[in-house]
């Protein structure tokens, strides 16, 4: 990186194809984009003829276009600055001109008739003697763009020793959520429309369709087994490029803590139980924080990405 910002590939040709989509303006001039963004002309002419932005001015455009910013698609930071130089015939970088090209107008909501997938990497977790989860995709399967992609879920839950107690907890959350701003959309929650009865877990599905949680709650003391929700939802307008958090959480309110009898324990107990459960961090990306912002404790994190058929 520069002192006078990023190097972006073909800069000038995806900002005209970003101006031809959202002000109908022919492949001539630039002028009416920088004006519609709130941008001096001259700034941006500027800055492509170094194909290079400033943090304030990609800002303005990935605000005005829809675009992720961290997106590879829009500019693939693992390629140098002397490979983003070359022509687009030799230009091996995520960031190719068609790759962004079908990547921005799904961000539209116009995919290119691109067959998509998702990658499933392992959760990292917190503690695998308490809980295990992994969210999956159609094992190798392209899903067609006018088709939604559907997700299952796998939890685990156990009784987890600490010292001379056991403990577990009695309801788990599931949350989802694409990162950065998007079209997607969850769908099709499982146990959206009624408690659906999972082992000896009643499993409801709620939130917002950017947003939404599966909760698993014990119908007695304490959840303990594997529950499978297939599918756990689906997943619609979603961009080659984007990534999928999926994270699994539990509340200091609902913990279990229990001695050797399998007797409740008493405050002191339980303290010092979250609080080593709490010092248990999970190493995640600067992308996501190591606790839930609304002091549910996270157990584990999972990232899943989607891709266009062609694009790794």
């Amino acid at each position: 990186m520069s002192a006078a910002g990023l190097v972006h590939h073909q800069l000038r040709e995806k900002l005209l194809m970003i101006a031809e989509e959202k002000l109908g303006l022919s492949r001539k001039s630039l002028r009416h984009l920088a004006l519609a963004m709130e941008v001096h002309p001259s700034t941006l002419t500027k800055a492509v003829k170094k194909e290079q932005l400033t943090w304030q001015l990609e800002t303005k455009i990935t605000a005005y276009a829809n675009l992720d910013p961290k997106n590879p698609y829009w500019r693939d930071s693992t390629v140098s600055n002397s490979e983003r130089a070359a022509s687009s015939g030799n230009y091996k970088g995520r960031d190719s001109i068609p790759a962004f090209r079908r990547y921005f107008l799904a961000r539209q909501g116009r995919d290119e008739a691109v067959p998509r997938k998702i990658n499933c990497p392992a959760a990292v977790h917190r503690n695998t003697n308490l809980a295990t989860f992994v969210v999956q995709g159609p094992d190798l399967q392209l899903i067609p763009p006018d088709r939604p992609i559907e997700l299952s879920c796998k939890v685990v839950m156990k009784q987890a020793p600490h010292l001379s107690y056991r403990y577990g907890f009695s309801v788990a959350r599931l949350r989802l959520k694409v990162a950065g701003a998007t079209l997607a959309k969850f769908k099709n929650l499982f146990g959206e429309d009624n408690q659906v009865a999972v082992r000896d877990a009643l499993v409801t599905g709620w939130g917002a369709p950017d947003d939404p949680e599966i909760i698993f709650k014990a119908k007695g003391k304490i959840l303990e087994g594997e529950y499978l929700t297939s599918p756990a939802c689906s997943l619609d307008g979603v961009a080659p490029g984007e990534t999928v958090r999926a994270d699994l959480a539990v509340a200091q309110c609902d913990a279990v803590i229990l001695d050797r009898n399998g007797d409740d324990m008493d405050d002191a107990a339980r303290a010092a139980v979250l609080g080593a459960l709490q010092a248990m961090l999970i190493k995640l990306d600067e992308d996501f924080s190591n606790d839930s912002d609304d002091g549910w404790i996270i157990l584990g994190v999972q990232k899943l990405t989607v891709v266009g058929s062609d694009l790794s």
